[in-house]
């Protein structure tokens, strides 16, 4: 379970130079993500660290997308996953605050996401 954060990270790292998941990937990931006791498991031990990490790389956006794409990010950060459905996109296929997120120096990127994924806020 902890390599869907290893390749999402990867993701978000490597994408400015074209990186994608290959399909048989991604369809693993897909059935990694269907143990959701194991990815609550994870949440409550380490999944903010990754994110924490994700958020320094060039498009934590990346990070995020992987994560919803293969159904870990509703288990691991419930209140980001909800980005991608209360948004349209941005001609990208991301959420407007996505698209903002990956525009921010990464400083003020764990602050957007605290207001922006909050339901109260977002």
């Amino acid at each position: 379970i902890l390599n869907l954060l290893r390749v999402a990270l990867a993701g978000a790292e490597l994408r400015q130079w074209g990186f994608r998941l290959a399909h048989g990937t991604h369809g693993l990931m897909k059935r990694m993500a269907q143990d959701p006791a194991a990815l609550e498991k994870l949440r409550d031990e380490i999944a903010g660290e990754w994110l924490d990490a994700a958020l320094q790389t060039p498009r934590p956006s990346e990070y995020l997308r992987i994560l919803h794409r293969c159904g870990a990010l509703v288990h691991l950060h419930p209140e980001l996953d909800g980005l991608f459905e209360s948004d349209q996109g941005h001609g990208s296929g991301l959420p407007e605050a996505l698209v903002q997120l990956d525009s921010l120096p990464p400083e003020q990127r764990a602050w957007f996401l605290e207001r922006t994924g909050s339901p109260e806020q977002g």
